[in-house]
């Protein structure tokens, strides 16, 4: 018995032996390590991050109500006084609807609900700052460019299109 084990080791041996001794083959094995790996999610931003993040928000904010602005004091012959007024109204109406996508980012319904409700606030503090036929005029730019429909108006159906279905 004792025979039949050792020639199994030897056999085995030289088994392993030669096949280490084979130039021009190599095998890849894996290893296994432990990395420490931080995550941005667990990561907390510094004071500066912060602070910059805020800025950039701030800046876009700032940026967009005032295109906001200048578009409407340009289609709308604004004077001084409504281009501050109409300004302020913006730059809170962006501000709210930024926030609204951060904090309904994975809840859209809730989105769309806040985004409409911003929405409708500024439509109505818009309506005390124009003149009767500036938010007309308003109105109407604003339906065409964005599809909205006012008040008391009925759906506006598709037009049907030649070569349809029906032919």
């Amino acid at each position: 018995m004792k025979k039949i084990i050792i020639a199994f080791l030897l056999v085995l041996g030289t088994s392993v032996g030669f096949a280490q001794g084979k130039k021009g083959t190599e095998t890849k094995t894996k290893t296994k390590t432990k990395t420490k790996t931080t995550t941005p999610a667990t990561k907390k931003p510094t004071k500066e991050e912060v602070a910059a993040a805020k800025a950039a928000r701030e800046k876009m904010v700032t940026e967009k109500a005032q295109a906001l602005t200048d578009n409407m004091s340009k289609n709308l012959n604004l004077n001084f006084d409504q281009q501050q007024k109409v300004k302020k109204i913006n730059e809170k109406s962006v501000r709210e609807v930024e926030l609204a996508r951060v904090r309904y980012k994975k809840n859209l319904k809730k989105m769309n609900v806040e985004i409409q409700n911003i929405g409708a606030s500024r439509m109505s503090l818009l309506k005390d700052v124009l003149t009767a036929a500036q938010f007309q005029t308003y109105n109407q730019k604003r339906a065409e460019k964005m599809g909205v429909q006012e008040p008391g108006e009925s759906p506006k159906s598709p037009v049907p299109q030649q070569g349809g279905y029906d032919q």
